[in-house]
């Protein structure tokens, strides 16, 4: 058996003195109650006070074997840990006779089953235990006194008869007359000092039922300083150990404890504890609260909830809303997170990997950049609202700008204003592949300039189309000039117009060379302008 440390003083004497040899006439039956006296105590040495459920058993040796004789009771012990128990007492017959006849030594085994109680060595049972023994102490060698007696007459002999006047022991005392009735198979109670009647507990066929309130009060009253737990229900169950191939006892305890002591709300709460192997008792998590609400241990699951131990919802970044109990709802923050279906308003830098298709045009405060060029359906507007800088600027090895028209609707595939639309822009150019447009009364609609290349270079393959076209609609008044139609300036002052009666005016002179003489010879032209 496994030994440990167990504090109890032990005490064991009969409750009744066993019958010895008496006259033939008279037997007494032999008591098998052993009483038994004892201590609990923690591995710390203090006292485990209240009910503890302790296992009894009795060996034919100090360690190992097994038991010839066990059995468990519920014993009350006081404040110093201090219990009292009768062996035998759980059966109506009492410890069995047959464990002491043989006369051979035995040994006492006590294991306590309350939390931090521990077991001892086992207890050599020694003297008052094996009277016993005296179930047949009216016998000589395990035959009556009679088989002894001669048969036949005795002889004459002379013979003194002597008178011994026996001296009779004290008989018991006589019993208290009881009264009172009592109903089959309920635990009476003392309803006086010698009246017997019902308890509220009854049993029957080992099963006891409490008929009434069953009420376990707390441990003490409560001060300032301390609140008290209540009484305990404790449940045992008994599992083999493969182990220490021995049976450990599994402790359950339900009770009430205190809650907020010392406050202006107190309350209470249900917890259960546990403990295995007579190990201390501790809480398992497990609990019910004064207004029912239940708190579960930890890593409590459901069924069909998987694992998850959520306790709440916090909202993180981005996001409105969470909390821990009840309806919890989050939402997104716009101020942080654009919406799809309504305008936004970006700061910073934003970029877009793929394609950006916007039917109803994009507007930009500042540059628009793309490194794959920019499409629009409606076309392509820039605006910077000040004298210097670029509407839209494109950079590229082939266009840097491109446009096109689809339609031959009067439109250009790329349009350029200055300021604001002139009215003569009005009525269009007519379909063009660029169009320069300006209302004001300066600069140009169409500027081309160069260092060391052509600034303008016009082109066309066309039979009846000019390369270059240019119209003034603006009609002088009687006497006026002509306007210009097409002014040319050289940097020495030389000048060239063509006015809008289609007059040529030069600064230079105007020559040309002209064959003569069947193109056998050329002549030169000179023609002299005056004003």
């Amino acid at each position: 058996m496994k030994a440990r440390s167990v504090w109890f003083t032990g005490v064991l004497c009969f409750l009744v003195v066993s019958a010895m040899a008496q006259q033939a006439a008279v037997s007494s039956s032999v008591p098998r109650l052993v009483s038994f006296s004892g201590v609990t105590k923690d591995p710390a040495g203090k006292p485990v006070s209240g009910q503890v459920a302790i296992t009894f058993s009795l060996f034919a040796e100090q360690e190992g074997g097994t038991p010839l004789w066990s059995e468990t009771q519920m014993v009350d012990a006081d404040a110093q840990g201090k219990y009292t128990a009768f062996l035998g007492a759980t059966n109506p017959n009492g410890l069995p006779l047959e464990v002491f006849t043989s006369g051979a030594a035995r040994w006492l085994a006590v294991e306590p089953g309350a939390p931090a109680a521990v077991e001892s060595s086992r207890v050599l049972l020694v003297g008052v235990p094996y009277a016993l023994k005296a179930a047949d102490a009216d016998t000589l060698g395990g035959k009556p006194a009679s088989a002894y007696l001669t048969a036949g007459a005795p002889s004459e002999q002379p013979h003194i008869e002597t008178a011994i006047t026996p001296t009779s022991a004290p008989g018991p005392n006589p019993p208290t007359t009881l009264s009172g009735s009592g109903t089959t198979d309920y635990v009476p109670l003392w309803t006086s000092s010698t009246t017997l009647g019902d308890s509220i507990l009854f049993q029957t066929n080992g099963v006891m039922q409490v008929l009434g309130p069953l009420q376990l009060l707390g441990t003490g009253t409560a001060t300032a300083s301390t609140g008290y737990n209540s009484d305990p229900i404790d449940l045992f169950a008994s599992a083999y150990s493969s182990s220490s191939h021995a049976a450990v006892p599994q402790h359950f305890r339900w009770q009430a404890e205190p809650v907020s002591n010392n406050t202006s709300t107190p309350s209470g709460k249900l917890n259960l504890l546990f403990a295995s192997g007579g190990g201390l008792d501790v809480e398992t998590g497990l609990s019910i609260g004064s207004t029912g609400v239940l708190t579960f241990a930890p890593g409590q699951t459901f069924p069909g909830t998987g694992s998850g131990t959520i306790k709440g919802v916090t909202a993180g970044t981005d996001l409105t809303g969470g909390g821990t109990s009840g309806v919890v709802t989050l939402n997104l923050d716009t101020t942080k997170v654009p919406q799809l279906k309504t305008a936004n308003s970006f700061v910073g830098n934003q970029s877009v990997t793929g394609t950006v298709n916007a039917t109803a045009g994009i507007t930009t405060g500042g540059d628009l950049v793309a490194n794959g060029g920019v499409h629009g359906a409606q076309g392509v507007y820039g605006n910077i609202g000040m004298f210097l800088g670029s509407g839209v600027t494109g950079i590229g090895p082939n266009y840097g700008v491109w446009g096109q028209e689809t339609e031959l609707s009067g439109g250009a595939g790329v349009y350029g204003q200055l300021i604001g639309a002139s009215q003569t822009g009005q009525t269009g150019p007519g379909d063009a592949g660029v169009w320069g447009d300006t209302s004001a009364g300066f600069g140009v609609a169409v500027a081309g300039t160069a260092d060391s290349a052509s600034a303008g270079s016009f082109n066309n393959n066309s039979s009846d189309q000019p390369a270059l076209y240019a119209e003034n609609n603006f009609v002088p008044e009687m006497g006026l000039p002509s306007p210009e139609v097409f002014a040319a300036y050289a940097a020495n002052g030389g000048t060239c117009i063509i006015d809008g009666y289609a007059d040529l005016a030069c600064t230079g002179s105007k020559s040309a060379v002209v064959p003569v003489d069947g193109a056998t010879r050329k002549v030169a032209l000179y023609a002299v302008e005056a004003p």
